[in-house]
C-alpha cells in the first residue's frame, strides 16, 4: 500500500478500478449516474445508452472488475435511482436497480441486504396517474457470505434497515450529490479499523471520501472520476492540502457483459380474475413469497378477451422476498401490465414491498 492518504484517479471508471490492486479493497460506496438523468458530457459515458438494458450491462461489467479488487471480507455499498419508461404517461416503473442487482449476482456477488435510502424532503411529482417515489434502495455486496457487513445495533431508535436522510444541498457545480449523513450510516454498518481502505469509483464531488476522511483521518482512499472540474471540486471540497495525489490512466476500451433479459420465467399469463369478479381493485399482502408466486401466476395471465375495459388497480406485496421476486414481478411489463410503483412499507426493524400494477 502506498503511503500516499487519498488518491484521485482521473479516468473513465473502468480503467480507474483496472489500475487498482487485487483484494485491496475494503469499503466500496457509490452512486453511478442514473439511466436517463444527465450528460455529463463525454462520449461513452455510463447513463445515456439507448436502452436501459445496455446500461445494466455497462454496469455489470464494470461491477465485475470492481468485485477483483474487494478484498475477502470487503463489502460494496450501490445506491442506484430508479426510472419510468417515460416522463409522462401510462408508462411502467422499469426496476432497474433491482434488475441491476439480480444480474450482479447472476455474475457472482452475494447480496447481504436490501437497505432503503428514504428522503423526508423528496421533490413531489407533477405526474397524477402514480404515487411519488420518496426512496432509493442501496444495495449490500460483498464476493464471500462471510463479511465485514453488520446490522446497526440501536433497535430502539431507528429502523436498520429504513435510512432516513434527507437530501443535502451543496454550493457545489454538481448536481447529484448524495448526503454525507448516508454515507455516515453506511460505515456504521461495518466493521472498521486503522487499515480499513475505502473507495468510490463514480466519486462526482467526492462525498464518499469527504465522510472518509473526517471520521477516519489515516485510513487510505480511492476516488476514481473521469471530469476535470470534478475533481478540482474534491480537492477543494476534502480539503485535501495534504497527503494526496492525482493520478491519470489511459481510457479504456472495453467488452460489454451480455446479459439475458429474456423471460425464462415459467408464467401462464391469464387476466380472467378480472373479468370474473368484476375487481375495481384488490389489496393482497403475503406472508410467504412462494404465495406471492403463485397468486401472480394465477391472476395475471392471458386471455383472449378485451383488455380495454380494465381499470382495476391491484395493491401485491410480500412480507418475505429476495431479489428474485423483484426480478420475477419486472416481467409484469413484459406481459401487458405497468407496475406503476414500488412501494415501501417500513416494520419495527425492516421493510416489505407492495407493488402497484394497473393494465396497459
Amino acid at each position: 500500500m502506498s503511503d500516499t492518504l487519498h488518491t484521485i484517479i482521473k479516468s473513465d471508471v473502468y480503467a480507474g478500478l483496472a489500475s487498482l490492486k487485487d483484494n485491496s479493497i475494503d469499503v466500496a460506496v457509490t452512486s453511478p449516474p442514473y439511466w436517463g438523468q444527465r450528460d455529463y458530457g463525454f462520449e461513452g459515458q455510463i447513463g445515456n445508452e439507448e436502452k436501459y438494458e445496455d446500461y445494466i450491462n455497462k454496469l455489470v461489467t464494470i461491477f465485475d472488475l470492481l468485485k477483483a479488487k474487494i478484498s475477502e471480507k470487503g463489502v460494496f455499498f450501490l445506491n442506484v435511482g430508479d426510472k419510468y419508461g417515460s416522463k409522462y404517461g401510462r408508462t411502467p416503473l422499469l426496476m432497474i436497480p433491482f434488475q441491476l442487482a439480480y444480474m450482479m449476482v447472476q455474475n457472482g456477488w452475494y447480496l447481504n441486504d436490501i437497505l432503503i435510502w428514504f428522503k423526508p424532503n423528496h421533490m413531489p411529482s407533477s405526474v397524477k396517474n402514480r404515487f411519488t417515489n420518496s426512496y432509493e434502495p442501496v444495495f449490500v455486496f460483498s464476493k464471500s457470505k462471510i463479511n465485514i457487513y453488520q446490522e446497526g445495533q440501536n433497535k430502539l431508535f431507528s429502523n436498520p434497515k429504513v435510512l432516513k436522510v434527507t437530501l443535502q444541498a451543496t454550493p457545489y457545480k454538481h448536481v447529484a450529490v448524495y448526503p454525507e449523513k448516508l454515507v455516515e450510516k453506511l460505515f456504521e454498518k461495518v466493521q472498521i479499523n486503522d487499515k480499513t481502505t475505502f473507495l468510490d469509483p463514480f466519486a462526482g464531488s467526492g462525498t464518499t471520501l469527504k465522510v472518509a476522511k473526517r471520521l477516519y483521518p489515516n485510513n487510505h482512499t480511492f476516488m476514481i472520476e473521469c471530469n476535470s472540474d470534478y475533481v478540482e471540486i474534491i480537492k477543494e471540497r476534502c480539503n485535501l492540502n495534504g497527503n494526496y495525489a492525482v493520478r491519470d490512466e489511459i481510457f479504456t476500451e472495453y467488452e460489454v457483459i451480455k446479459q439475458n433479459f429474456n423471460d425464462n420465467q415459467n408464467f401462464d399469463w391469464i387476466e380472467s380474475y378480472i373479468l370474473n369478479n368484476k375487481s375495481k381493485g384488490l389489496l393482497k399482502i403475503f406472508n410467504k413469497k412462494e404465495e406471492y408466486y403463485h397468486f401472480i401466476n394465477s391472476v395475471f395471465k392471458e386471455h383472449n378477451n378485451t383488455k380495454s375495459n380494465y381499470k382495476s388497480v391491484f395493491f401485491v406485496g410480500s412480507r418475505d422476498y429476495n431479489i428474485d421476486l423483484f426480478n420475477f414481478t419486472s416481467k409484469l411489463n413484459t406481459k401487458g401490465w405497468i407496475v406503476r410503483n414500488l412501494i415501501v412499507v417500513e416494520e419495527e426493524d425492516g421493510w416489505f414491498p407492495i407493488f402497484l400494477i394497473v393494465h396497459d
